[in-house]
């Protein structure tokens, strides 16, 4: 029987070939956008991590401090959940960082340094997300040796407002190719049944059974769903190839997750075939 549905289905495509081909070019196309709007998620947040990684909090310290107090409170902070990386910064390393970014010794006029020394601590990226940063800051001001702390609370909340927002944007459009997709698709299998009328009349004459009259029908989506994404993989391909010595998004997956990737982007297609052929044939009634 798998045999005799396979063979109907590819008839079927000869006998609607403008339509086939037609859906076959829609449905790759709305696979190529949803790959592509699925590959602007990703990198939205490859970027915010980026992003938040250049956060620094910088903790300025008093002025004649003890090593031993500069020792227990680098112990303390280094202890703290959210410290993911600790420098500490003395009066004489801060001048030198001055004079190497600006340019001008300020020793020439003044006989005293009047830069603190101060610790910059990096956090954790998972205490940079829901005001937990806030958290951080009323923290690290119970330090008694503290003098100010600096940090760019606002903008930071400003990258996460603005990047949630293009989250939410990149899904919404992702779930509109795919409801695209599917009407392009649902479309074509109603038009590959009204072709088969008399064909179906005929199998239930011959007391061809419900299963033997959906099966081509349903392996004809799963075909095209499949060509579409073997088509997919293929423009991928050669978008990576032609972009990769300028900027290689692939490079940010490890190998498991790229093999996951093409798994997926090989499998949504038919996947999609399947579930609008099961879709077409419980909306469109075999008896004609």
């Amino acid at each position: 029987m798998l045999y005799f549905a396979l063979k109907e289905s590819v008839r079927s495509i000869g006998r609607t070939k403008l339509a086939f081909f037609f859906s076959l070019f829609s449905m790759t196309t709305a696979l190529l956008l949803i790959q592509l709007s699925v590959i602007a998620y990703f990198l939205s947040a490859v970027l915010e991590e980026k992003i938040i990684e250049t956060f620094k909090i910088n903790i300025f310290l008093e002025e004649n401090i003890t090593p031993d107090e500069i020792k227990s409170t680098e112990e303390e902070l280094r202890r703290k959940p959210y410290t993911k990386e600790l420098e500490y910064i003395s009066k004489e390393k801060a001048a030198a960082d001055f004079i190497k970014e600006t340019g001008e010794d300020f020793r020439d006029i003044l006989d005293f340094n009047p830069l603190p020394a101060s610790f910059t601590l990096t956090p954790d990226r998972s205490y940079m997300y829901d005001g937990k940063s806030e958290e951080i800051i009323k923290d690290l001001r119970k330090l008694q040796i503290a003098t100010s702390i600096e940090f760019q609370n606002s903008f930071l909340n400003d990258v996460n407002k603005y990047m949630r927002n293009a989250n939410r944007y990149i899904v919404g459009l992702t779930i509109f190719l795919i409801i695209l997709a599917v009407y392009m698709v649902y479309s074509t299998l109603r038009l590959i049944i009204q072709s088969k009328k008399e064909e179906i009349e005929t199998m239930k004459l011959v007391g061809a059974s419900t299963f033997a009259i959906k099966l081509p029908i349903i392996l004809n989506g799963i075909l095209l769903g499949l060509l579409a994404g073997i088509i997919t993989i293929g423009v991928m391909a050669a978008i990576h190839l032609s972009i990769r010595n300028q900027f290689d998004v692939f490079m940010y997956l490890n190998q498991k997750n790229y093999l996951i990737y093409i798994a997926v982007v090989f499998l949504i297609g038919p996947f999609l075939g399947w579930f609008i052929s099961i879709l077409t044939l419980r909306r469109v009634s075999l008896r004609f």
